[in-house]
């Protein structure tokens, strides 16, 4: 029996480097995170003979096994006499099959690997928790449900790995919470939810691939993982939860997938190396960034402050179609990121691949910012969306038909010879001819309410035939003038 148990837990861990939880499997060996043996154990457990634990039967060696109702078992912990570092649950038990590990049966144990075999269903809440010294854990395809709390406060663990065509539906609360040694982490595509703070406190994570089939990501979820840099999003993705990435301080660049429909508050708080974000609208929600513009987007239903020939923006406790929304930002005043408290000093790029309009006061005060991109889904550019703006860079999409009065604000026509002025350049994707049928508004009895700074600025029209100092291509994400 250990000789097959064996040679399907080799099968199984080569599956593995098609599709794993933490760390790149290559040979048999784990990269990236210092575990240079395959995880799991590789000695089975003796199930043959008589049972060693049924009921309230007596104990005996190795892992201990309730009987169910339905003929099946589930592992309740271990015999503390004859517990083993490493543990192998069995598909069978006294020729009955294993489906489950109950809750909280091996919480706190000393235990080092776990390999749960191919006819586990399920892992209850905290069956693993605060097993200080676990460091893999290899979990078979049949796996359906790890409850809450299941792994949390590993913080030896490195490696979870899910081999083959995983069944596990969701990443429930708090189910890696403090893993402190996780490094990278991929979800299985069967996954539609991950639970709030299930990663939080991960602080050695380095990267995240979450998988093609999440749709949500709850409040919290990677809260304080330090040393997350790399995070590639799947592509079904619909919401992502109040400070899910808050105070991950490592992330530089982050680009959320165009099927996202709400961000909650604070998503990317206090991401203070954050320099490059594509994003598919700015504020809260796709219906924000949608015409006919909404009536109502403050918490308290005050109305707007301040206005143009487009309408008033909305400017309650809580404003939800700024760019600082996403940092904590309370109102569009507080994007300014002169002290970074919100929107970090670092961020100079930022790409808008949807919506169909960039709102009042959207990027007011965003003083650090370079370079904006707007996709071409986007229709109007309401008034004041780049007041105060440091933007240099900024590059309008092919379905831009409106452009509000006083865009920029009240920012002046660049003077070279002047250094309290900023350049502006224009980038637009479309030809001289489609940038005539745009609709500029203006209101000559308010000198406040024009564009002199952006209609002064040089303008450039995208090709890749015509290659002369009147048009423009992308190179390296950035627009540039041949």
């Amino acid at each position: 029996m250990k000789t097959k148990i064996l040679t399907a837990f080799l099968a199984v861990t080569a599956a593995a480097c098609c599709s794993f939880g933490l760390a790149a499997c290559n040979n048999g060996n784990l990269s990236d995170s210092g575990v240079n043996d395959v995880p799991g154990n590789v000695e089975d457990f003796d199930v043959s003979g008589d049972p060693d634990y049924v009921g309230n039967s007596d104990r005996g060696k190795g892992l201990l096994f309730e009987l169910n109702a339905d003929n099946t078992y589930t592992v309740t912990g271990q015999n503390p006499e004859t517990a083993t570092a490493d543990i192998t649950v069995p598909e069978t038990y006294n020729d009955l099959p294993v489906t489950a590990i109950a809750a909280q049966a091996f919480t706190g144990a000393e235990i080092a690997s776990v390999y749960i075999s191919a006819s586990i269903k399920s892992v209850g809440a905290n069956a693993f928790s605060s097993c200080g010294n676990l460091v893999s854990v290899l979990v078979s395809p049949s796996v359906e449900q790890i409850g809450a709390r299941a792994f949390s406060n590993c913080k030896s663990l490195r490696a979870v790995i899910f081999s083959g065509e995983s069944a596990l539906g969701s990443i429930d609360e708090s189910v890696f919470e403090s893993c402190e040694s996780l490094v990278n982490f991929t979800v299985p595509d069967s996954v539609v939810s991950i639970g709030k703070q299930a990663f939080q406190g991960c602080t050695s994570l380095k990267s995240v691939n979450i998988g093609d089939g999440v749709k949500d990501i709850g409040e919290r979820a990677f809260y304080r993982c330090t040393s997350l840099g790399e995070v590639n999003f799947g592509s079904s993705l619909k919401t992502i939860g109040d400070s899910s990435f808050e105070e991950c301080t490592a992330i530089k660049s982050i680009a959320v997938p165009d099927s996202v429909d709400s961000f909650g508050e604070k998503v990317f708080y206090h991401c203070k190396s954050l320099e490059k974000l594509t994003v598919p609208f700015i504020g809260a929600a796709r219906e924000f960034a949608n015409i006919p513009k909404p009536e109502a987007q403050a918490d308290d239903g005050e109305e707007g402050e301040e206005g143009g020939e487009s309408g008033g923006q909305e400017s309650g406790s809580v404003e939800k179609t700024h760019l600082g929304y996403l940092f904590g930002a309370p109102t569009h005043y507080d994007n300014d990121q002169t002290n970074g408290d919100y929107v970090p000093q670092t961020l100079e790029y930022v790409n808008v691949t949807g919506g169909e309009r960039i709102a009042e006061l959207a990027f007011s005060y965003c003083r650090n910012i370079k370079t904006i991109i707007l996709g071409d889904s986007i229709q109007r550019i309401e008034f004041n969306a780049f007041g105060e703006c440091g933007v240099e860079n900024l590059v309008l999409g092919t379905g831009l038909e409106r452009i509000a009065t006083a865009i920029m604000g009240n920012r002046a026509v660049y003077d070279p010879s002047a250094s309290d002025t900023i350049p502006l350049y224009i980038y637009y994707k479309g030809t001289a001819a489609d940038w005539g049928n745009i609709v500029k508004e203006t209101n000559p009895d308010n000198p406040y309410e024009n564009n002199q700074a952006f209609d002064s600025a040089p303008r450039y029209y995208y090709s890749e035939t015509e290659k002369d100092s009147e048009h423009w291509r992308f190179v390296d994400g950035m627009p540039v003038v041949y």
